[in-house]
């Protein structure tokens, strides 16, 4: 079970001493896992709906029921992202955008909460504008399709090498102390890793692009030119701020400055972790030749190729 020191750690990182729907789950979680341990025969525990493995302890019937139920609003915001693209970043700039690039006292995970991990009725008295992030593909996002839904989505995706090793290394936790790489990397092939197959889900959001409530955008953009990345996101969701204004929330949005940001870096997260898997780690591109072999990055090539390519969606592999 987690000790109790574990458990008042959440009111020391939540400005007014609430467990926010992000933390609540996230320590029932590892509260299963270290229950569980060795228990199962399957490294990564979880339901199934259409296909997509849901996190231990999210139902289907959850996921179904924020489809269906969820009223949003025309001021809402989606940061959605497969896991480990950058979606804490971004829900970092959105929180500054809105406050006009001044830290307004929230916890990242407060101002623009997990919905996959809440439920409809829980998010009826959240005050506009509201802010989600969600992991879940095109097809299973909350509140409906997003074609025919007043909110805004920014989706960012982030090449599928880093994207791979960013997941190994942060899933450490939950999977067996031994497991190498390569047997993590297939299981990646095969989808059977949380929130399904990388490449039908950058599929999946990245064919409505066009869509005009809708803004994809790469991690490696956000990285190489995130002055300009931040002004597009602010005059996506109708926030016209001044320049002065922006390059205040490029440099409080910077990697080294969100790590030592409490509000931004997750790091109550951290004692839960192996050592070396801390929540926000190198935050770079090009990690993945640290663990790839040159068949592994060769069957990436080829997979992007038959899966990707007739959409025009393209990787930077390059620092």
């Amino acid at each position: 079970m987690v000790p109790r020191d574990v458990k008042e750690s959440f009111k020391t990182h939540s400005p007014d001493g609430k467990k926010t729907p992000t933390r609540d789950w996230t320590l029932k979680l590892f509260d299963f896992h270290e229950r569980n341990k060795g228990q199962d025969d399957k490294p990564i525990t979880g339901e199934y709906i259409d296909g997509v493995l849901l996190p231990t302890l999210i139902k289907p019937g959850d996921v179904v029921a924020l489809r269906q139920e969820l009223k949003l609003r025309e001021t809402d915001v989606f940061v959605a992202t497969f896991p480990k693209c950058g979606t804490t970043w971004t829900q970092q700039i959105v929180k500054l955008i809105w406050s006009g690039g001044r830290e307004d006292g929230r916890d990242v995970d407060e101002a623009l909460p997990w919905i996959d991990v809440t439920k409809p009725h829980e998010l009826d008295d959240m005050p506009s504008p509201r802010g989600f992030k969600t992991h879940l593909p095109y097809h299973l996002c909350p509140g409906g399709d997003p074609r025919q839904s007043p909110a805004k989505y920014i989706y960012v995706y982030r090449n599928p090498k880093d994207t791979m090793v960013s997941n190994y290394h942060f899933s450490v936790k939950f999977l067996p102390e031994d497991m190498p790489w390569s047997n993590y990397y297939k299981m990646m092939l095969s989808g059977d890793v949380y929130f399904g197959n990388i490449f039908d889900h950058m599929r999946g959001w990245y064919i409505h692009k066009d869509l005009p409530n809708v803004l994809i955008i790469s991690y490696e953009m956000l990285k190489k030119d995130s002055f300009n990345m931040i002004k597009k996101i602010s005059d996506f969701l109708g926030y016209q701020l001044q320049d002065d204004v922006i390059a205040d929330i490029t440099k409080l949005t910077s990697f080294e400055k969100m790590r030592g940001n409490e509000l931004a870096n997750n790091s109550w997260m951290d004692k839960y972790r192996r050592e070396g898997a801390g929540f926000m780690r190198k935050g770079v591109i090009g990690d993945w030749k640290s663990l790839f072999s040159e068949e592994e990055s060769i069957e990436i090539d080829e997979i992007i190729k038959e899966k990707l390519s007739d959409i025009g969606l393209v990787f930077d592999y390059d620092p």
